[in-house]
């Protein structure tokens, strides 16, 4: 799934990578990619 984030947020698809993220569970990969997103 983490692979699917990042290949989305280097694609510039940002609502779609938004999506993935609220079906990872909690953990630090979750905000790190969350926050990278956000400030893209």
């Amino acid at each position: 799934m983490i692979s699917n984030l990042i290949l989305l947020s280097k694609q510039k698809r940002h609502n779609e990578a938004k999506e993935l993220l609220h079906q990872m569970k909690d953990n630090v990969y979750k905000w790190y990619y969350g926050a990278t997103i956000a400030f893209n």
